[in-house]
């Protein structure tokens, strides 16, 4: 979508895409072009942008694996315009882990490739941490979405796993410090790539409206400060409370757990708004939720397809996430082919409404 900055798969210059599972829905965004792509069998792994879910969102609402790597184990140089520079990872999104760990094997490699990487063996779970705070975990609008994430927890912990309680502060924090990191990162950089005068006349005339609306609460963002003495810029906050974010979650993974586990996506992919665009800030924070603690602080974080749920004549896909500690890409990657192994949990693949065979 345009800038990696719309959550609907809704781009003015190159239209509408849609859902091959249900083309009256949404593919979920920014890397929505790469998620339906794999999943109607256009390519067996494609590249997405992930600045706030945008690889792990359209993987998950288009049954595909998507992983969204520990900062700085892509290098963007010389592959994407990086409009946020602190929240923004390059990874894959493919059909299968296995897939997304060759994906991946070649986008980290550097001039000598190396040997392919050993193929995923279904993982030995048992004693394997997975945390999950059960207030977040739960915090989906859809109850079958919960229902089938926790059945998915319930047959990971028959396979040996030990289900950790934790608790996560801050999250809503986490937010906010996000929603002010990433505008402000994207203007600042569209304004040192164009210029600051074509840029402003690109925001209000060659933009799509719903782009332009959160650029003109960045510069808007820009200008806040603290409501304290020290009048303090609301940004600088934003980059202060993003450490003591990362520095729980670090915590967390070091002495409580190995992954944490939660839904990817709280809802169903919404309907199409009459087959063009549809703005809804509060839809596009919703859909955001279990995606920001993963980019706030450079985790890698996971979602691989557990489950589908029936609306007709359609198969809609569910996804769970897991969120490990820094370079534990191969075990999330692991834990996603669990899933997908039939000597693991299984979840049979589905063929969707648009695939090419």
């Amino acid at each position: 979508t345009e800038l990696g900055m719309a959550m609907n798969g809704y781009n003015p210059v190159n239209r509408l895409c849609v859902n091959p599972y249900d083309t009256r829905r949404e593919p979920a965004g920014s890397s929505s072009g790469s998620g339906a792509a794999v999943a109607a069998g256009l390519c067996p792994f494609a590249i997405g942008c992930d600045g706030g879910g945008s690889i792990r969102m359209p993987a998950a609402r288009c049954a595909a694996v998507g992983l969204k790597p520990t900062k700085g184990l892509v290098t963007n140089e010389g592959r994407v315009i990086e409009t946020t520079t602190t929240l923004g990872h390059v990874g894959p999104i493919a059909a299968t882990a296995q897939d997304a760990l060759l994906m991946l094997h070649y986008m980290t490699s550097r001039r000598d490739v190396g040997d392919i990487p050993r193929s995923l063996a279904t993982p030995n779970i048992t004693n394997l941490k997975i945390g999950i705070y059960w207030p977040w975990f739960r915090d989906v609008n859809d109850s079958r979405i919960k229902s089938i994430c926790e059945e998915s927890v319930n047959k990971l912990k028959q396979l040996g796993a030990d289900i950790v309680d934790i608790e996560i502060p801050h999250l809503n924090r986490a937010g906010r410090a996000h929603s002010a990191i990433i505008l402000h990162e994207c203007r600042g950089a569209m304004t040192k790539l164009m210029g600051e005068q074509k840029w402003d006349n690109a925001v209000m005339e060659d933009l799509g409206y719903e782009v332009r609306m959160k650029i003109l609460v960045s510069e808007t963002i820009d200008k806040l400060t603290t409501d304290d003495e020290r009048k303090q810029p609301l940004v600088d906050t934003a980059f202060a409370c993003r450490e003591e974010i990362f520095k729980c979650f670090a915590s967390l993974l070091e002495k409580k757990c190995d992954v944490i586990a939660t839904p990817t996506m709280p809802t169903l992919p919404p309907f199409h708004a009459n087959g063009g665009p549809k703005l809804d800030v509060t839809e596009d924070s919703c859909s955001m939720r279990f995606m920001l603690p993963a980019n706030i602080t450079g985790l890698p974080a996971v979602t691989v397809n557990v489950g589908w749920i029936e609306d007709g004549s359609h198969h809609l896909p569910v996804g769970l996430q897991f969120m490990g500690n820094c370079s534990h890409e191969r075990r999330l990657l692991q834990l996603a082919h669990l899933f997908e192994s039939p000597e693991g949990v299984g979840v049979s693949w589905k063929r969707p409404d648009v695939y090419v065979s």
